[in-house]
């Protein structure tokens, strides 16, 4: 097959066959060749245009939709549907989580002979949980948008509504885009490209990050009116000017403070602009309620927590073990674990700037570790990591991913290591995405100690 052959072309009449693990129908052609397609369900008879296109399979959109499957519902949201960020919006939250079940249940069913993977838990809530959110900035001499990418492009869709973010920040950031809108003339030069808003109801905290490539003249000016406008004591925002070729912060100008407070269950943590905290606050409780209950932690363990952020999990368990051990190698997220651990009095908790890999390669063989913490970006673990982890015969791994691919990959390695695994039990981090946050505990075989 051509790779160009396709691309722009609309196929007729095809038949979805499979619901995809990213949401994507399936439709599949010439010798079983899939294509990949956007906003479509299994059984559906559609009309498909090709929009990119390799070897191993292209990537479609409906262009008209002649059988509906019984399972998609109306969404009033017509901008998020058609971003393609939340594809599972289409169909029931029961069914979202029966097919993130299924999701990881064939994937350890396939890789691992392992059949008692739990059911996925749900969300407390399926909108408004999100206490972060990214929106996207063009601007021409005819316009500014403001919005979502439609996944896999740079295609700007703009927002009516931002029904996956927290109800408050919802209207925040309204009044911040409108604003924008409003003066797009006046900051045409300022070449805004990104702006982050993080959130936190537990504290009524707003940070607001502004991402540019060049300095706004009326900053000042800009940003006292925002903050008005917000009408929140508690609103902070940083103006960031970036180097276009290098990414990194030159210049860096805030109104307020840098961090803001969250909560999880009695636990605060400061977080600052570039510090990791998960997205989902009370998923993220349910989550460590259910690593607390499941280890039946004995206060004897020293443990790592390894990608640590501001030390979200390892102080959250530190008051059942003996010490903890908090790696992560941003800095600012490390002095917000350190400060974190005092604004939570507790003492036996140690947190150090350092990349994972530099500390498992270098320092974890001075430390008598009996488990270890991992919460990776999706590119998940490296092969150092898992070699050291194996070599230093730590006795408990409790690991939680956001990729059940490279979940998958590095669980392997671990089995081939003299591991099993003990427990499989997904989590509905991100209800209506096609994301999946996945909490394995692996134990060493006993007659390998």
């Amino acid at each position: 097959m051509e790779n160009k052959s396709l691309v722009n072309q609309i196929l007729h009449n095809q038949k979805v066959t499979e619901y995809g693990y990213d949401g994507y129908g399936i439709v599949r052609i010439n010798n079983n060749y899939p294509i990949l397609v956007e906003n479509a369900l299994k059984d559906e008879i559609v009309d498909v245009q090709v929009i990119q296109q390799n070897a191993k399979f292209a990537l479609g959109k409906v262009v008209t939709q002649h059988v509906k499957s019984e399972k998609r519902i109306d969404v009033a949201n017509k901008e998020l549907v058609y971003s393609y960020n939340a594809p599972l919006i289409i169909i029931s939250y029961e069914d979202q989580l029966k097919f993130k079940t299924q999701v990881i249940k064939s994937m350890f069913a396939r890789e691992f002979n392992f059949y008692d993977v739990a059911d996925c838990k749900e969300s407390k809530k399926q909108f408004h949980y999100r206490n972060k959110l990214t929106l996207h900035v063009q601007q021409d001499e005819k316009e500014i948008k403001i919005g979502f990418f439609v996944r896999n492009t740079h295609i700007i869709l703009e927002q009516k509504n931002y029904d996956l973010v927290n109800e408050e920040l919802d209207k925040i950031v309204k009044i911040v885009v409108a604003f924008l809108k409003a003066n797009a003339t006046q900051i045409r030069n300022w070449k805004l490209y990104s702006i982050v808003f993080k959130y936190s109801d537990k504290t009524n905290e707003t940070l607001v990050i502004f991402d540019s490539y060049n300095k706004l003249k009326t900053e000042n000016e800009i940003a006292q009116i925002i903050k008005q406008a917000i009408g929140n004591e508690k609103a902070n925002l940083i103006f960031h000017v970036i180097n276009h070729k290098t990414g990194k912060v030159v210049e860096q100008k805030i109104y307020g403070q840098e961090k803001i407070t969250f909560k999880i269950g009695k636990y605060k943590y400061l977080v600052n602009y570039d510090s990791f905290f998960q997205v989902n606050d009370d998923q993220a409780k349910a989550i460590f309620d259910f690593i607390l209950k499941k280890n039946e932690f004995k206060g004897n363990e020293l443990v790592i927590d390894a990608y640590a952020g501001v030390g979200t999990i390892g102080l959250y368990i530190a008051k059942n073990v003996k010490h903890v051990v908090s790696v992560e190698n941003i800095h600012n997220a490390t002095e917000n674990a350190k400060l974190n651990a005092k604004l939570n009095k507790i003492s036996n908790f140690k947190a150090l700037t350092m990349d994972s890999t530099r500390y498992f390669d270098t320092f974890v063989d001075k430390e008598n570790v009996g488990i270890v913490i991992f919460d990776p970006p999706r590119a998940g673990l490296n092969t150092i990591i898992i070699r050291k982890v194996i070599e230093k015969k730590i006795d408990r791994i409790i690991y939680l991913s956001c990729n059940p691919h490279t979940l998958v990959r590095d669980l392997k390695a671990f089995l081939n290591g003299d591991y099993h695994i003990k427990l499989v039990q997904p989590f509905d981090m991100f209800p209506q995405t096609q994301h999946i946050e996945t909490l394995c505990i692996l134990e060493r075989n006993k007659d390998q100690k």
